[in-house]
């Protein structure tokens, strides 16, 4: 008895809307985060991960979960429970700052196995390590909190290490499509690659282009390091040895000629200015949602097993580019713009591009592992039912079972950090004599006035999710 094609897909859709039942109340939670965002509603997002009585609300053994509330937090303003919910993912997060090799689960992960990685622990990526370290020091600056200085020293750290870590990586995925290669041999399935070779290069198609290794490091947090040196009331802190090579590293890895053209002079200001800056407002703008990944699936076009086969495909990850909330800030009663440092876009892209191949030789051989332990399985449920005279009926619905496990297991891990910016941009500006500093949208849109009233060096953070909503910010004296 033949199975329908409409029958089959019928079977599927109603397994996948069982299992994305189970996983209901993530994906709801995660779609109300994004909504809040986009209202600018950052006290609303934050309060989607606590309790009416303000206590934390959510899974602090999930790492992923861990980190959006982390920078939830962060948005609010929450600078202490943010700290608290960074300092978990730090503990969760198998990259470390002190460490070049490539974590055992991160090893694991690129490994070929016959599920997806999707079935398991979130293990982050190496710029998210870096981001951690990004946020926490920018909390304690905000809370006038010396432990600012560990939180840069440790980002300083990680930021050198990145690169070093992003090699690693690379081997470790390149490492796991050799093993994927000699596993597939064991199969005795087959794949023909080439005809799907279009098809794959989707999951990689809106990757920028002409990206450099040495951009996985966060120019902004390198100048932001830099910067909270040049304005410490310590003078041991304005040491110019270790302020221009961050300077110089930023100068690498930022993400626009604009951008590099302010470190450049910055770093040419502090150079003679005894590594000091006086009177001045620092504004770092966060514009838009970060980048992410989307899941689509392929059919395999397989051999020597694919006459009993009902079901063989993969689903892989396709990166998805972040959205701005609207380009540049404006500073000061001249507009000045805002320039970009980092763009989440590059950074995260650098590190899929170099994992999809893993990512993709996993997935066909996990295809084929699956695919053969379905071919044997409806072997034998036909000779089963010749043998006992089982109804065809009772045999076709226990191979449409073999099936759907299988689809039910392909599943492309699209897991990412939601809630980071798109870009993270800067100015610095002199403090106005009238102690109030307008902000503006690029389209000239009041933001509003930050006060920076006293004499001294200030902080402004700005945060906008999207371009129908009106920034938020928040200042401190630095």
């Amino acid at each position: 008895m033949k199975i329908t094609i409409t029958f089959f897909r019928l079977t599927l859709v109603l397994v996948f809307l069982s299992l994305a039942g189970c996983a209901g109340t993530q994906n709801d939670n995660k779609k109300q985060l994004m909504k809040l965002r986009a209202e600018s509603n950052f006290a609303g997002a934050a309060q989607l991960y606590l309790t009416k009585d303000q206590k934390p609300n959510y899974d602090t053994n999930n790492l992923q979960q861990t980190l959006e509330a982390a920078k939830a937090f962060h948005d609010a303003g929450r600078w202490k429970e943010s700290n608290d919910a960074f300092a978990r993912a730090h503990n969760l997060m198998p990259w470390k700052e002190d460490t070049v090799d490539t974590p055992k689960e991160v090893v694991d992960l690129v490994a070929t196995t016959i599920t997806s990685s999707s079935f398991g622990p979130y293990q982050g990526k190496i710029y998210e390590g870096g981001m951690i370290d990004f946020y926490r020091a920018l909390n304690h600056l905000m809370l006038k909190d010396e432990n600012a200085r560990v939180s840069f020293n440790r980002l300083q750290e990680r930021q050198n290490n990145a690169v070093v870590q992003f090699g690693a990586y690379a081997r470790a995925s390149a490492n796991g499509v050799a093993a994927g290669e000699e596993e597939a041999k064991k199969t005795g399935a087959g794949v023909d690659v080439q005809k799907i070779q279009s098809d794959l290069a989707r999951g990689t198609s809106k990757l920028r282009q002409g990206v450099m290794s040495s951009e996985i490091r966060n120019a902004a947090g390198d100048v932001m390091s830099a910067l909270f040196r040049s304005t410490s009331a310590d003078s041991q802190d304005h040491d110019e040895s270790k302020i221009q090579p961050m300077l110089a590293a930023a100068g690498e890895s930022a993400a626009s000629p604009e951008g590099k053209t302010l470190i450049a002079r910055l770093k040419q200001y502090l150079a003679t200015n005894k590594s000091s800056l006086n009177n001045y407002v620092i504004v770092l703008y966060e514009d838009g949602n970060g980048p992410g990944f989307d899941e689509f699936r392929l059919d395999l076009p397989m051999y020597l097993v694919s006459d009993k086969v009902l079901y063989s495909g993969i689903a892989l990850p396709e990166f998805r580019e972040g959205q701005s909330a609207g380009g540049s800030l404006l500073v000061g009663d001249a507009g000045i713009a805002t320039v970009m440092l980092t763009d989440m876009n590059r950074i995260a892209g650098l590190e899929f591009e170099k994992s999809y191949e893993g990512v993709v030789t996993k997935a066909i051989v996990s295809t084929m592992i699956k695919t053969a332990a379905q071919y044997a399985a409806n072997e034998a449920i036909d000779r089963e039912v010749e043998k006992n005279k089982i109804d065809p009926l009772a045999g076709m619905l226990l191979q449409i079972g073999t099936a759907v496990t299988q689809a039910a297991t392909t599943q492309a891990d699209t897991r990412s950090w939601s809630n980071l910016p798109n870009t993270i941009q800067i100015a610095i500006v002199e403090r106005p004599a009238s102690g109030n500093l307008p902000l503006f949208t690029a389209t000239r849109d009041s933001v509003g006035s930050a006060e920076v009233k006293e004499e001294g060096n200030y902080l402004v953070l700005v945060k906008a999710a999207s371009p129908q909503a009106k920034p938020v910010f928040y200042v401190a004296k630095l």
